[in-house]
This record gives structure tokens, sequence and C-alpha cells, in this order.
């Protein structure tokens, strides 16, 4: 028997005291451990089921968006509807389009800063590229930041002109970006002022982390929007008033 011939070496008495132990510790605590199974067990089953109705419900929010929320929206107050299902879609809106905008932008910088630094010859051209590309979801901060990294790697790489020629691309990418790729593809999507983009972009990452820091601006401009909305019209006073 490998117990007794193995490097384990164990005699019939050793062999016989371990089974009585484990006999004797499965008849006291037999309980405790079908509970152990059976809870772990329904906190399986009830993750699975959970997993399984938000998948359901996402397809049907998928398929007919509109219809879900009119139906959602049907529940409440009829003199509140149109004002809160409204102000919901503008918000909606606001952070959609912000969100695929921003993807755009950052694949375009991600792409040229990447196609550049293979140009030059700079190592790890591409996960500097991706470096990039998740630092464009922070405004005005994450993408110079991952772009610097850049400059520092060909520096050091590739000589004090490599360098100096990647911070002139930062320079460049970053008009490109902001005068050019952010009005033509956000448009008016986030139709606020850079310093509260920068306040909204710093507070989110105070308290909630990178998190923070990415989703603080869409969802600055979902609330502006509609602030705007139940705002209303503004009227400019005549020149002669």
């Amino acid at each position: 028997m490998w117990l007794r011939q193995g490097p384990l070496g164990l005699s019939d008495a050793d062999i016989l005291g371990y089974y009585t132990s484990a006999v004797a510790f499965i008849k006291s605590s037999g309980g405790d451990i079908a509970l152990g199974v059976l809870g772990g067990l329904g906190s399986v089953v009830g993750i699975a089921t959970a997993f399984a109705a938000g998948l359901f419900v996402l397809v049907f929010i998928l398929i007919q968006p509109l219809k879900m929320y009119a139906w959602l929206t049907g529940w409440l107050p009829a003199r509140n509807r149109e004002v809160i299902g409204t102000s919901g879609l503008i918000a909606w809106n606001a952070f959609s389009q912000y969100s695929r905008g921003v993807v755009l932008v950052a694949i375009t910088n991600a792409a040229m800063v990447t196609v550049l630094l293979l140009i030059m010859g700079v190592p790890l051209a591409v996960p500097l590229g991706v470096i990039v590309f998740f630092g464009a979801f922070i405004p005005y901060i994450g993408a110079p930041i991952a772009m610097l990294l850049a400059a520092f790697v060909a520096l050091v790489t590739n000589g004090v002109l490599a360098g100096a020629l990647v911070v002139v691309l930062i320079f460049a990418i970053g008009q490109l970006e902001g005068n050019v790729l952010q009005p033509l593809i956000l448009g008016r999507s986030v139709n606020l002022h850079p310093v509260a983009i920068v306040l909204v972009t710093a507070i989110g990452a105070a308290y909630f982390g990178i998190i923070g820091a990415l989703i603080g601006v869409p969802i600055a401009a979902a609330v502006y929007g509609v602030m705007v909305y139940l705002r209303g019209p503004t009227i400019e006073a005549s020149p002669g008033q």
C-alpha cells in the first residue's frame, strides 16, 4: 500500500487513527458542512439568476430602447411625465454622444502617435499608442501625460533629437485635437467651459479615482443639458432696454 511503502511511511495504527479522526469530524460537523454547501449553491444560483435577468432586460433595451423608455416614463404622473422623460433623453444623448466622440478622438490620437513613433523607430511604439488611447479619455490631462511618457522613451532610447521631435508631435496633436477633432467629432455634446471640465475631472478623480476622472465630464455634460432644458429659453434684453 502506498501509504505504508511510500514517502509518508505510515503504519496501520497511524492510518486507523487518521481514519477515526476523519469520521468523527464528519459526524460532528456534518450539519455545518451541509449548510455551507447549500449556502454556496444558493449564492451561485442567485448570481446566475441575476445575470440571466439582467441579460434578458439588456436585450430588450437594445432592441426597443424608446419603447422601453416610454413604458418606464408612462408610470410617472401625467403632469411631470413630459418634463422628466425629455430630461432623461437629453441626459442620455449628451452622455452617449460624448462617449462615442471621445472614443473616436482617442483612436485618432493613438493611431497618429503609433504611426509616427514607428516611423521614428522608437521602441514600444504600439504599447505607447495604447497608453495614449486610454489617456485621451481624461480631458486636457490624460493625453499630454501619455505623450510625455512617449517623449521620455524616445529621449532615452533614440537621443535628444527624437525626444524633441516627439515633444513637437505632442504640441501638434494637441492643437489638432483641440481645434479640429473635438469641435468636429464632439460638436456641442459637451457644451462646458474648459475650466469646468478640468474642475469636474479633478473632483471626480479625487473622490472616485480613475473611474471618476473618466465619467465625470459626460455626467456633467448630461446634467448641464438637463439644466439648460429645465431653465427654458433665455430672453436677451434689447440694446434700448
